[in-house]
């Protein structure tokens, strides 16, 4: 996957919804907050060298990360988190479970979106940890649809 995110020049465009995702890196930092309530955002520094990259070249980074109410560990987690992904430019948005299923948009899976070029479906086990992802090819007008939708509909993380 990194050639795509050194790759893209104008965005990189993420949908999430799962509640909680095991990534690996993250599981101490993870651990550490529901004992203590602190991040730390060291996990973090490489996604944050992706996105000042992306800032030096012109390009920006976005994602909605569609949840459910009452939040769990990992969004609570991730809203801590989230806030040095803000610092270092990242645009985080936050749409209600309940909001997204008004707009009936169909999709049900995470997914990647670069430069209106690029759709990669990422494919996770039934403990939100990563498998692999499967690049879409063919008419991408859909998923180009879907990201302003989701944009327009979303809030700030820090919102909610």
């Amino acid at each position: 996957m990194e050639k795509f995110f050194a790759g893209f020049k104008k965005y990189a465009f993420r949908l999430e919804l799962l509640q909680e995702y095991d990534v690996g890196c993250e599981r101490e930092d993870f651990e550490n907050f529901k004992r203590t309530g602190n991040v730390s955002g060291e996990d973090l520094m490489d996604w944050h060298l992706t996105i000042e990259n992306a800032k030096i070249r012109g390009a920006f980074m976005s994602r909605v990360h569609v949840v459910k109410r009452p939040f769990c560990d990992y969004l609570r987690y991730e809203i801590e988190a989230c806030k040095y992904n803000a610092v270092a430019g990242e645009r985080i948005l936050f749409l209600d479970f309940e909001e997204f299923d008004k707009l009936d948009l169909r999709i049900k899976f995470d997914y990647w979106l670069f430069d209106d070029e690029v759709v990669l479906k990422m494919v996770y086990d039934e403990e939100g940890k990563f498998l692999c992802y499967e690049e879409i090819r063919g008419d991408l007008k859909l998923y180009i649809e879907l990201k302003d939708k989701l944009l327009s509909a979303s809030r700030d993380f820090r919102e909610f």
